[in-house]
């Protein structure tokens, strides 16, 4: 089967804090796992459903990211995330930083 995508996926694992804010202004946290990660995006395993679309901010090992939802499909009593990282800046405005490096250096 052909795949479509335009980074290779590492599997990896490990906790992720996920923060969001609601329709009502509440800010919302969940702990999701990390099931693979590509240079610019992360699957993750959730106990909650998540809008496509909407935006996350993203929280381990020191270093917090936002994403947007891209794909969310149930799998028994979780929801696979399929997420989308936003670029990583710096000061100039250049992009740096992949997820892979940043979130878990060592992928399982």
């Amino acid at each position: 089967m052909r795949s479509f995508r335009k980074e290779s996926r590492t599997k990896a694992s490990g906790a992720l804090e996920l923060r969001w804010e609601t329709g009502a202004g509440y800010v919302r946290s969940c702990v999701a796992s990390l099931r693979d990660i590509s240079a610019s995006g992360m699957g993750l395993s959730a106990a909650i459903p998540f809008s496509v679309g909407s935006t996350v901010q993203i929280k381990a090992n020191g270093i917090t990211r936002y994403a947007t939802i891209r794909r969310c499909t149930r799998e028994g009593t979780h929801y696979f995330l399929g997420v989308q990282l936003e670029p990583t800046v710096d000061r100039l405005g250049s992009k740096i930083g992949h997820a892979e490096s940043q979130f878990y250096p060592k992928s399982v």
